[in-house]
């Protein structure tokens, strides 16, 4: 079983962090029809990252996982937290933990910062029993989003 050092994400990982960022995508469904991978750079590593990203690297420098995450605020707490918007760990990487490494490294990054909680929704129904494992508040949830041609006649409303 290969050993895994969780670090952040470097450019020098654009494409394995591309790839690992799609099998994703795929796998829950959402597709990669708009997913633009020069967009998803610069977001990531220009000069003015929009997220933060943590990836499980082996010895020889492969990726076995990523999670992606950002700055969140809970009014009805008054809560600084985090939200992670992806967590994957490739199939050749299961069952070695960096799931929960993952997340640890991103609540350790989350306390350091003074925020105290963190946050996701998972539409991978696989992954609900790991996630039930960890996080100590399960809910149902109905989550609802303004994308593409709805956005920009909304945005463009009187």
């Amino acid at each position: 079983m290969n050993k895994y050092t969780i670090r952040p994400a470097k450019k020098a990982d654009a494409a394995p962090l591309l790839e690992l960022v799609q099998a994703l995508c795929t796998h829950t469904g959402d597709g990669i029809e708009h997913f633009d991978d020069d967009r998803f750079l610069e977001d990531a590593f220009g000069d003015d990252p929009q997220f933060t990203v943590l990836v499980a690297s082996d010895e020889a420098g492969q990726l076995g996982g990523y999670t992606l995450f950002f700055d969140a605020y809970e009014p009805s707490h008054t809560a600084r937290g985090v939200y992670i918007s992806d967590l994957f760990v490739a199939t050749h990487a299961r069952q070695a933990g960096l799931g929960r490494q993952l997340i640890a490294a991103v609540a350790k990054d989350a306390k350091a910062r003074g925020r105290s909680f963190l946050w996701l929704v998972s539409p991978n129904a696989d992954a609900h029993p790991f996630y039930n494992k960890i996080m100590d508040v399960s809910q149902a949830l109905v989550a609802f989003a303004l994308t593409y041609d709805a956005f920009d006649a909304l945005a463009a409303a009187d």
